[in-house]
């Protein structure tokens, strides 16, 4: 008689985000631990962590990395692990080099909070981390002058990014920086699927991939995780714009979509199901930075997402295409007809004619009837672009309807 093979388990990641590259110093951390609580729907008995200091110029040194669980009295943790690197505590990321730390066993239950806490010990500038608005999934707090390792789990004496990174200080919305970390995975089912969330601001913002995340731990408990490969600002053609007023010069919008696509996305694992919305840069940015130059057309777009969709495809798995949602404020006045002909058009052929395995009407989702080309009044942050947690939620319920029927 032969038995049935057992289906083995694998490595699936239940955190992932994409560095950015500030091509400046963001902030100097010194003698600070780092504190995050990650939203987890996976079942896992082994954890790793992807170490990463892809973009930065000088060594970035991490004196102390734990892992750890919520303690059932406030302010305590369980459970907590040394996470290490060929055994060793200290841990030291060269310029431009990621990798994985030793695998470790440690059992987590899908609906478990993962905190992580990180020891930076002597002065270190920042040019790379991890970035998102959101809380609702993945919160980052700072305790300064610990002396070691804080494993506290309270809000007292804890501060938030912007008090800690003068570059996002002036954005309020810009909630979270991990630093030196950007992946963690779990050893975990077999039939466990990753949904990877590809774009620009709108999907790395993460109000959209957290409230999904939310779904599917209410729908799916324990059988799919989100991967969010978003870059603010990026296009799907061309790479960063050069915005000599900004500090960095723009470079952290990345490399052009279509350029990053393939190694962003299936280096590591191939993913189950694609998601992803992109295009409205590519149609904003010529104007907003005055690059008169790079104006596209629909034709130029729906020239870049094919290829995007031929590579998904070339791997044998689906890949659902959003529609751009819309953009107007008083303050693109002077060219925003333009740029919503654009829009409109590559709407259409994502409708009629991509090849995608589906559609995500988003544009139909957040569209106000009386005016198609204003988002509905409370979706956004108030610019008319970006979703806010409402706007995302929206988001989510639009896109699991989709991918799940």
């Amino acid at each position: 008689m032969i038995l049935p093979k057992v289906a083995e388990k694998k490595w699936k990641a239940t955190w992932r985000y994409i560095p950015m590259n500030y091509n400046t110093d963001i902030g100097v951390v010194e003698n600070v631990t780092q504190r995050t609580v990650f939203r987890n729907n996976l079942n896992g008995e082994k954890i790793k962590l992807k170490f990463s200091n892809r973009y930065g110029k000088v060594p970035l040194t991490l004196e102390k990395t734990v892992v750890a669980k919520a303690g059932k009295e406030d302010d305590e943790v369980s459970e907590q692990i040394t996470v290490t690197k060929n055994g060793k505590e200290k841990i030291v990321i060269d310029p431009g080099t990621e990798f994985f730390s030793d695998e470790i066993d440690w059992s987590v239950k899908a609906g478990e909070d993962i905190l992580l806490f990180i020891y930076i010990k002597d002065c270190q500038p920042v040019q790379c981390a991890a970035a998102m608005w959101s809380t609702q999934c993945c919160r980052t707090l700072y305790r300064t002058g610990s002396g070691e390792c804080c494993l506290e789990t309270g809000e007292e004496g804890w501060k938030e990014s912007r008090e800690i990174f003068p570059y996002v200080e002036a954005d309020e919305n810009k909630a979270n920086v991990v630093v030196g970390v950007t992946e963690i995975c779990l050893y975990t089912e077999p039939d466990v699927k990753s949904i990877v969330l590809f774009g620009d601001s709108i999907t790395h913002m993460s109000y959209f991939s957290d409230a999904l995340l939310k779904k599917l731990m209410a729908e799916r408990p324990g059988l799919a995780a989100i991967e969010n490969c978003g870059i603010g600002g990026n296009r799907i053609l061309r790479n960063a714009s050069y915005v000599p007023e900004m500090a960095g010069n723009g470079v952290c919008f990345g490399a052009a979509g279509q350029a990053r696509f393939e190694q962003d996305v299936f280096a590591e694992d191939i993913p189950d199901l694609v998601l992803i919305l992109e295009g409205i840069n590519d149609i904003m940015h010529p104007y907003v930075f005055s690059h008169y130059d790079e104006i596209v057309s629909a034709a130029d777009l729906e020239k870049g997402m094919s290829g995007i969709i031929e590579t998904v495809h070339r791997y044998n798995r689906p890949i659902f295409v959003g529609t751009v949602m819309p953009f107007w404020d008083k303050q693109y006045s002077s060219w925003f007809e333009k740029g919503e002909e654009v829009r409109k058009e590559f709407n259409a052929w994502i409708r009629e004619a991509s090849g995608a395995d589906g559609v995500i009407d988003y544009d139909k989702a957040a569209a106000d009837k009386a005016n198609p080309g204003k988002m509905k009044k409370g979706i956004h942050l108030g610019d008319g672009l970006h979703p806010n947690t409402r706007g995302g939620e929206l988001m989510a319920e639009v896109a699991f309807e989709t991918i799940m029927h």
